[in-house]
């Protein structure tokens, strides 16, 4: 059976406050976390990381392409699939920005997030993906 401690969570956020709590969020969970703080880290991560099973993404970094830098991490993951949860800014921007991206990802947060649906949803991201039984119980 699957424990959380067999997953790795790669979180790519340029505001390293957040990028600190979600990392020790999802250590708490017994997730082992990798974090970078910028799109060329997160790369370079995925290229020589070859255990990671799920990546957090900030969807608005400067020099990130999003449909772009997912395309290059599944291209260079070890995994046949590689899911992604996407952290989407408060403010609005145009609507078909953000459907251009839905099928890339296995969810869609905005902020301010939720942390108790934050962690559902990578709890679910890995559900889909892997097919173990579910961490959360509630």
């Amino acid at each position: 059976m699957a424990k959380p401690s067999d997953f790795t969570i790669l979180v790519t956020m340029m505001d390293v406050p957040t990028l600190t709590s979600f990392r020790d969020l999802f250590e708490l969970e017994n997730f082992n976390v990798v974090t970078a703080s910028s799109a060329e880290d997160g790369i370079q991560l995925i290229r020589d990381t070859e255990s990671i099973h799920l990546v957090i993404l900030e969807l608005l970094m400067p020099a990130l392409d999003p449909p772009e830098f997912i395309q290059t991490a599944q291209s260079l993951s070890q995994r046949a699939t590689l899911p992604f949860v996407g952290i989407a800014p408060s403010y609005y921007l145009a609507p078909d920005y953000y459907d251009g991206l839905k099928p890339q990802l296995v969810h869609l947060l905005r902020r301010p997030i939720d942390m108790d649906e934050f962690i559902f949803c990578v709890d679910d991201a890995l559900h889909k993906t892997y097919g173990h039984d579910r961490f959360l119980t509630d």
